[in-house]
């Protein structure tokens, strides 16, 4: 019939006769191919239109397009079959609106891999199964992590240049990034222990000896935060953002992290807290954490002198007074005694005795081998 299409199929290599044109009844004419991936299937190629417009031009339109497109067909398998090679058609004449910003980044695809084989993605996915949001909170959390390794910046800012990389990263507005920090900071921990656990498959973790210290950042801002309290004057939201001893004697507030890195200085863990409060009492439960998450065990504990406080001392040694009053800790004073005493009891620990060993242009530094 001459309202019938033409239909031209590039079938499979092994087939016999792989080259056919057919008269085929549809609502717009097409060229088709037969392409792999799973199974063979056609698609469009070109746009014949209905043998009808042939008629008067062939004496068999069939047979005409049939010798034509089989001299073409091993033109077009080998674009099929051809997966080197990549064919782009620029216009040399277009131009583009003023302010317009094409460049896009590709160098994120290395921290990309790295975050694949931390097995983040699945991380998120396996803690939202069955949680319902809005926005995809891994998507979310991809953004803030490639951004602040390439671009460091607000959250704000992060969001603004989402498109400066090569390939779209979520569908998600700015306050959607707000809310997600408070579910990415409930898996803190777990957060901590993924990462550690899965980063053995791709570097040397040497958890033997662990070294431990803190830092602050300040925030250019007029007063610290003020803490939430109830009726009956009890802290229900405790801030960060406080003002203390800053490194470099800035009277601004100020947020405090410790860390906890291995022999060959591989972070393990951290904490955050608040400005105003002392180093000295977050050493234990960065350690504790890490213990409980199976990230370390038996471990020589390096810190200076203002962590290593008779109290952590004696817990880190397994609160055993013959244990600590037999243990030798290293410092770098030449001789000294001190005298302990147990948190928990009244009983006052014999003295310690000291040995230099480590010498420091800053601070001294004490190897606790901890129980």
């Amino acid at each position: 019939p001459l309202n019938e299409k033409l239909i031209i199929e590039l079938n499979p290599p092994d087939v016999k006769n792989a080259d056919l044109v057919t008269p085929c009844p549809q609502d717009s004419p097409v060229v088709q191919k037969s392409v792999s991936g799973k199974g063979w299937q056609s698609i469009t190629v070109e746009n014949l239109g209905p043998i009808s417009d042939y008629k008067d031009k062939y004496e068999d339109p069939v047979k005409h397009f049939k010798e034509l497109y089989k001299k073409k067909s091993s033109v077009i398998r080998k674009e099929l079959t051809n997966k080197d090679t990549v064919s782009l058609t620029i216009d040399l004449n277009d131009t583009l609106e003023p302010k317009t910003d094409l460049t896009r980044n590709i160098g994120y695809v290395v921290f990309k891999i790295l975050y694949r084989k931390l097995k983040l993605d699945v991380f998120w996915k396996k803690h939202m199964a069955g949680r319902k949001f809005e926005y995809d909170v891994e998507k979310v959390f991809y953004l803030l992590v490639i951004g602040r390794l390439l671009d460091p910046g607000s959250k704000k800012y992060t969001y603004d240049n989402r498109y400066q990389f090569f390939e779209p990263i979520g569908d998600f507005e700015l306050e959607d990034i707000y809310k997600a920090l408070d579910v990415i900071a409930a898996f803190d921990e777990e957060l901590q222990s993924w990462i550690f656990h899965n980063s053995k498959d791709l570097i040397d973790r040497d958890t033997d000896v662990c070294y431990y210290d803190g830092t602050n950042f300040y925030f250019d801002i007029g007063r610290p935060d003020v803490d939430k309290i109830d009726e009956d004057g009890n802290i229900i939201d405790k801030k960060l953002r406080k003002r203390g001893a800053e490194k470099n004697k800035r009277p601004d507030p100020i947020v405090n992290m410790g860390l906890l890195i291995d022999r060959n200085a591989v972070p393990i863990g951290y904490s955050i807290y608040p400005g105003n409060e002392s180093e000295k009492v977050h050493m234990l439960p960065v350690i504790n954490s890490a213990r409980k998450h199976s990230m370390i065990g038996r471990i020589i504990n390096v810190a200076d002198r203002g962590l290593n406080t008779s109290e952590n001392i004696w817990h880190l040694a397994g609160k055993n007074p013959k244990r600590n009053a037999n243990r030798s800790f290293f410092s770098s004073n030449s001789s000294s005694r001190r005298t302990f005493r147990s948190p928990n009891t009244s009983r006052v620990i014999p003295p310690v005795s000291f040995r230099s060993t480590v010498s420091s242009t800053r601070s001294s530094a004490r190897e606790n081998e901890l129980g």
